[in-house]
């Protein structure tokens, strides 16, 4: 239990590393036996959770821009569903991905991801995956060129922020 908690200690930021050491040191206060474990248990959930809150924080600091790439994502994987090609997909999912890097570089990746994961959620939903699909995997090819197409974009609105500001210098 002693190695549960020290492991789960360092998926917290080192500040917050104390709460897992508390914890350990408690542990050896409390009777062994049931309540021992139970202690344990809780603390690990306690660790979870503080480690849980500080990467939701630092990944959706902008949640309208991850509910945008959400939106985009469901309507960019219903129109893949019901057209007849990748065209669409192809065009709406650079155009989504992109100029979500562009506006919101700080969210690209988490919001790539977002828009990826709806645009396969929206295939599976849907029960399939276009008539071009040759199985149920095909659906989640989306994932990757989103995110990937979202941090390229990103990488191109700062660069082209930073020339501007040297320019402006």
């Amino acid at each position: 239990m002693r190695k549960l908690l020290g492991a789960l200690g360092w998926l917290l930021l080192r500040e917050e590393r104390t709460w897992a050491r508390a914890i350990i040191a408690e542990l050896y206060a409390v009777p062994p036996g049931l309540g021992r474990v139970r202690f344990a248990l809780s603390g690990a959930v306690a660790l979870l959770r503080i480690a849980g809150d500080r990467a939701l924080s630092r990944w959706l600091n902008d949640p309208a821009a991850l509910a945008a790439a959400a939106g985009c994502g469901l309507l960019i994987g219903w129109i893949d569903v019901v057209s007849e090609s990748r065209w669409p997909l192809r065009i709406l999912l650079i155009g989504c991905c992109g100029g979500l890097g562009v506006v919101r570089p700080r969210t690209a990746l988490v919001g790539g991801a977002v828009a990826g994961l709806a645009i396969s959620l929206m295939g599976r939903l849907a029960g399939s995956a276009g008539p071009y699909a040759f199985d149920a995997g095909d659906a989640w090819w989306p994932v990757l060129p989103a995110i990937a197409l979202s941090a390229v974009a990103a990488w191109i609105a700062r660069r082209i922020a930073a020339f501007r500001s040297r320019r402006a210098e």
